[in-house]
């Protein structure tokens, strides 16, 4: 265990396994997806197999981020982050489903691990902006004529 914690990029503030040349390279990542990180040889063709819709998101226009979203998460990419984010390694102690198991390559004993880490200050910055704009629409709904406070 002590070997995994210090394998594992973490933090607030960097972390990330992937150095970016900038914002540009960023904007890739985040309309390409897992398909282009595989391509760079960051993870394998079984990483993107396992992950929802291809690895990617159709329609995403990272060209609609923010500045500060970018440079937030320019230094992030391929890092665990912090908070909320975690790692753990489990062991398969039992088969519930032999058809379920066998589709996600399960079995006894097997070690597993399974990782929750989000976009970190990215998408951070990215939900903010949308709350901002919509709390604004709201508030010229409600109180029409009145003027926004500072923030």
């Amino acid at each position: 265990m002590n070997t995994l914690d210090h394998a594992i990029p973490r933090g607030m503030h960097g972390g990330g396994v992937w150095s970016l040349s900038g914002e540009p390279h960023l904007r890739r990542v985040l309309a390409d997806g897992v398909p282009y990180a595989l391509d760079c040889r960051h993870g394998v063709q079984r990483d993107l197999d396992r992950c929802e819709d291809g690895g990617v998101v159709l329609g995403a226009d990272p060209t609609r981020s923010s500045a500060r979203a970018l440079e937030r998460g320019l230094g992030q990419v391929g890092g665990l982050g912090s908070g909320k984010h975690s790692l753990e390694t489990q062991e398969v102690d039992h088969i519930h489903d032999d058809t379920t198991a066998a589709a996600f390559g399960l079995r006894p004993h097997q070690i597993c691990v399974m990782s929750h880490c989000g976009s970190r200050g990215l998408s951070t910055e990215s939900v903010r902006r949308i709350e901002s704009r919509a709390l604004a629409r709201l508030r010229n709904r409600l109180h029409p004529g009145t003027p926004a406070r500072a923030a």
